[in-house]
């Protein structure tokens, strides 16, 4: 008798030579019109399909037109604001150009007054020595009057030549700390960087007006091919191939303009972003540039101011001591008489 082992327990059971085959499953015939739905009933949903895009496409332009006659008026406004600093900035620069230029040719005047002055002296001088070796004590006494005039008028000359070394002084510090320094330090990186803020603001309007053109394109060209196609229904046999390429175009069209309406998406947020930080870009620089307008005028008021009084100063004392002299020689001169 044969040991029965562990092997012998998980063999297969034996097989009787008269037991039936394994149960298999009847195969149902599958009907192919139920299957795979008709031409007619795909035309039908393709028609359905293509109606349901046109009123998208129609609400969807409607609504994007809306909002980006919007946003082409409002970077019109912003881009005429950026314009106006950068032309505040040149008519702050013309004054100060102009302002010096006017000092600068009246300390000219001034100083072409003193040379006159000291001429008429000169001939003065020379033709009161020339009468006053004939002449007599009356004659004498009126030369001191006149000798008094000619030392007043020698001041007057005198004080016209330190105010236009003044008038000089004041618009080398005006060029110095005024214009050079600040202001014109100032507009010229102002004009760089509105330059670029003007450059990348037209880039994204472009960029999002162009991708609107786009899309619109891309829907009139699926809808002129479903058009097509929709003519071609009725084609013979050999005008099948054609209107069957015909539908894979009008696939690749129908892809394509969903492709551009999610790239419409997009670049309407990095237009948004964009702009936004421009503007913060822009009210960081305004704020400077006030900042540095405002000490530019409050340097040119206080040296302008500092500069004016001591041009008085120096008038005054000169003039009164002239005016004093004049007097006690015309007091001598009637005491004379």
């Amino acid at each position: 008798m044969a040991t029965k082992t562990k092997d012998d327990d998980l063999a297969a059971p034996p097989i009787a030579d008269d037991a039936p085959p394994p149960t298999q499953e009847p195969s149902v015939p599958v009907d192919a019109s139920e299957a795979w739905p008709s031409s007619e009933e795909l035309w039908r949903r393709k028609a359905e399909s293509c109606e349901a895009l046109r009123v998208f496409e129609e609400a969807r332009r409607a609504q994007i037109d809306r909002f980006q006659t919007k946003d082409r008026a409002y970077w019109r406004q912003f881009e005429e604001e950026i314009r106006r600093g950068q032309e505040e900035n040149a008519r702050l620069q013309r004054f100060f150009s102009l302002r010096v230029q006017a000092d600068l040719a009246y300390a000219e005047a001034l100083r072409k007054i003193r040379m006159a002055v000291d001429a008429s002296q000169s001939t003065a001088s020379t033709t009161g020595a020339a009468a006053s070796h004939g002449g007599s004590v009356a004659s004498a006494d009126s030369l001191n009057v006149q000798s008094s005039v000619s030392k007043a008028l020698h001041t007057l000359g005198e004080v016209q030549q330190q105010l236009s070394e003044k008038l000089v002084q004041f618009t080398n510090v005006v060029k110095r700390d005024v214009m050079a320094r600040p202001l014109d330090e100032m507009a010229a990186t102002y004009s760089e960087r509105i330059a670029a803020m003007l450059a990348e603001g037209g880039k994204l309007d472009a960029m999002l007006y162009q991708t609107q053109q786009n899309v619109v394109a891309a829907f009139a060209k699926y809808d002129a091919l479903f058009r097509e196609v929709e003519g071609d229904r009725g084609v013979d046999a050999s005008g099948v191939a054609a209107t069957a390429s015909r539908r894979q175009d009008l696939w690749l069209a129908e892809m394509n303009y969903c492709v551009n309406v999610q790239k419409l998406q997009q670049c309407r947020v990095e237009y948004v972003t964009g702009m936004a930080a421009l503007f913060q870009q822009y009210k960081s620089m305004e704020v400077w540039r006030a900042s540095v307008v405002q000490t530019a005028l409050d340097t040119y008021t206080r040296k302008q101011k500092l500069t004016y009084g001591e041009m008085a100063g120096a008038m005054a004392e000169p003039m009164a001591s002239a005016q004093v002299q004049h007097k006690l020689k015309v007091d001598c001169a009637l005491m004379a008489i």
